[in-house]
C-alpha cells in the first residue's frame, strides 16, 4: 500500500491517481491481509500533510509497510457513530486538556 506516497517515507513515489487503482485492486483483499484501509485513507494523508518531518520519518514507513496499523472508533451513548452528535469536549486548561464525555468501548 502507499503507491502514491513519497519514496522517502516508504511509499512507491507514484502519482496520486494510482491510489484509486491500488484501492480498487486491494479492496477484496483487505480482510485477508489485515491491512486496514483507514491507515492509508485517513491517518497517512493527515500525517503527510500536518506532521513534523520527524513524525513523518518515524510513522509513515511503518504505516505503509503494515508494521504499524491504525483504527478509528467513535461512539457515545445516544449517538452511535454519528460524529456530528457526539458530546465529548476537550477544553484547554493551561498546558493540559480537560476531556468530558462518555465512551462506549474500553
Amino acid at each position: 500500500m502507499g503507491i502514491a506516497y513519497p519514496a522517502a517515507y516508504g511509499g512507491g513515489g507514484g502519482a496520486g491517481w494510482m491510489t484509486r487503482i491500488e484501492r480498487e485492486i486491494s479492496r477484496d483483499y483487505e480482510e485477508n491481509t489485515g491491512f486496514p484501509g483507514a491507515t492509508t485513507a485517513m491517518l497517512a494523508p493527515a500525517l503527510l500533510r500536518h506532521a513534523s518531518e520527524e513524525q513523518k520519518v518515524e510513522y509513515l514507513p511503518k504505516l505503509l509497510s503494515a508494521e504499524l496499523t491504525f483504527c478509528q472508533l467513535f461512539s457515545e451513548p445516544g449517538s452511535g457513530s454519528d460524529l456530528a452528535s457526539l458530546g465529548t469536549r476537550a477544553i484547554r486548561d493551561g498546558d493540559e486538556f480537560i476531556v468530558t464525555g462518555q465512551k462506549v468501548w474500553n
